[in-house]
Formats: C-alpha cells, sequence, structure tokens
C-alpha cells in the first residue's frame, strides 16, 4: 500500500501555483524569448543592459513571442513549463552570429531569466537554422534544448 507524503503533495501544490504564475506573466502580450552571443557570459549578477548589449544581430533575426504550456507533470512528479518551440534561422548570411543562449523578458521588458546553450552554435550562412525548447521547472529551474 502507497503512503501518501503531504510535504511532498504541499510542495508540488505550490510549484504548480508558482509554474501558472510565471505562465501568465511569459506568455503576457510583448513578452520576448531573446538570443544573446557567444562573447557574453552571464552571471545571477547580469541585468538586462548586459544582455541587450550581447544581443544577437545575425541577418533576419526578432525577438519572438514565447508561449508556455502546462503546468505537466514529468516521470517523477515534478512539475515543469514547457515553452512551444521557437526557430530561429539567418536569412541572407550577410551577416552571422555565434549564440551562447537565450533570455526571456516579461511585457515590461524586464529579464526574466536566461539559459545559456551548452555549447555556441553558429548561425553565419543563410539558411543556417536551429530550434530551442525550453522547460521550467520550479525545482530544477529552466533547462534549453536545441531540438535541431
Amino acid at each position: 500500500m502507497a503512503v501518501s507524503n503531504p510535504q511532498y503533495q504541499q510542495a508540488t501544490l505550490n510549484a504548480t501555483a508558482e509554474l501558472n504564475l510565471l505562465k501568465t506573466a511569459l506568455n503576457a502580450a510583448g513578452a520576448k524569448a531573446r538570443l544573446f552571443k557567444s562573447t557574453f557570459a552571464p552571471t545571477p549578477a547580469s541585468v538586462e543592459a548586459d544582455f541587450v548589449a550581447a544581443e544577437a544581430d545575425y541577418s533576419g533575426y526578432a525577438a519572438q513571442q514565447p508561449v508556455f504550456v502546462g503546468p505537466f507533470l514529468d516521470a517523477a512528479g515534478v512539475p515543469f513549463l514547457e515553452m512551444t518551440d521557437l526557430a530561429f534561422s539567418n536569412t541572407t548570411g550577410v551577416v552571422g552570429n555565434v549564440l551562447g543562449g537565450m533570455w526571456l523578458e516579461n511585457a515590461a521588458g524586464a529579464l526574466y531569466g536566461y539559459v545559456p546553450f551548452i555549447g555556441p552554435l553558429t548561425l553565419n550562412a543563410a539558411g543556417s537554422a536551429f530550434t530551442v525548447d525550453v522547460r521550467f521547472s520550479s525545482f530544477r529551474g529552466g533547462a534549453a534544448d536545441v531540438v535541431s
């Protein structure tokens, strides 16, 4: 017979509520997902201006509106939000970048969080592209996966 753990259940409920607040803030009109160049290594002390100074500027780059869905429970019962995939591509190859990660800002333009990529991604040639998938868990923080 399984024994219920009330502390875990409460933590899960609190985390789910927290993630719903995050989802509301990041799905609001005007919230943006932006890319930063690999020459910038953000720290917890980094501010919005630091990210803006290192923002991508490759041919065809534009910040995108994130869409988060969930919360869901993973296999371990930990709640998480999933961001729908965002596709970025270099349209002409005239200007290229080596990218280091992505940051999220709320509708007011304030830094909400950032996710460094596991390794730098190069978008130098026309048609070079990748897709980003982000998952947030209040127990484990955010993680970004480059899908392709």
